[in-house]
């Protein structure tokens, strides 16, 4: 197998895979403070709030990756104070004074539902392939299925540390959330581009 094959492979591979990814995102509502000027988000700490450590984990480092590429210095907040960080003042404190960081990024899962719709059965009939010449019919049952969606509203917010202002606020839908890296990027990348739009990265 020559290079050039297994490279087209590998790519063919890397496509699939981003197809596979169903997690749909979309952005349901944006704040920002008027009054902040020419503020410019820097030093970030970016603090996951679950219950799921590999969640947490996961969203801040693929956070911090994109604020990266973006040349912002960003820090998970589980690398600074581990993964027991909660959502109260003094534990928010705590680990601003650790990292020292000048804006921080907190996002939690505000609400979340679930739809189920049932399809019910269905006998289907096809004629034989001479059509009304010949008499044979072909009869098919389709069982009950079921189809599940659920929609996780996201919540993310920016806080000046200086001043402890909300400079940003915005709301996600995710639909059929994935807990995959290429679904959160995914997810990141909507954030990150309205941040773009108000001037603050």
């Amino acid at each position: 197998m020559n290079k050039q094959f297994s490279s087209k492979i590998l790519l063919l591979f890397l496509v699939l895979l981003l197809a596979s990814c169903t997690t749909k995102a979309q952005l349901t509502g944006v704040w920002v403070d008027d009054t902040i000027g020419d503020y410019t988000i820097d030093n970030v700490l970016v603090i996951g709030i679950t219950r799921d450590t590999f969640v947490q984990k996961l969203w801040e480092n693929v956070f911090t990756s994109r604020l990266a590429q973006e040349n912002i210095k960003a820090m998970a907040s589980y690398a600074t104070v581990g993964t027991k960080i909660k959502p109260e003042r003094k534990s928010v404190e705590d680990a601003i004074r650790k990292s020292g960081a000048k804006t921080v990024l907190i996002s939690r899962v505000i609400d979340s539902t679930t739809n189920i719709q049932t399809l019910p059965g269905r006998r289907t009939s096809a004629l034989g392939i001479y059509g009304f010449y010949d008499l044979s019919v072909k009869s098919t049952y389709v069982p009950p299925s079921t189809i599940v969606k659920k929609v996780v509203r996201l919540e993310t917010n920016f806080y000046d540390v200086a001043t402890e202002k909300l400079i940003w606020t915005s709301q996600v839908d995710v639909f059929d959330p994935e807990m995959t890296k290429v679904a959160y990027d995914r997810v990141i990348g909507l954030l990150i581009e309205d941040l773009r739009l108000k001037n603050l990265l």
